[in-house]
């Protein structure tokens, strides 16, 4: 796969786009679910 001879790199870059897209979705879902009242830290 991709002229990688170690099935534990192939599973890194695996895990590697895994988590990307799961980073991608959850920044998705969660974009303006903040705290709207307007004070500031």
């Amino acid at each position: 796969m991709l002229g990688m001879s170690d099935p534990w790199v192939a599973a890194a870059y695996c895990a590697n786009i895994a988590v990307t897209l799961f980073c991608v979705v959850y920044g998705i879902v969660c974009y303006n679910s903040g705290d709207d009242s307007g004070e500031a830290r």
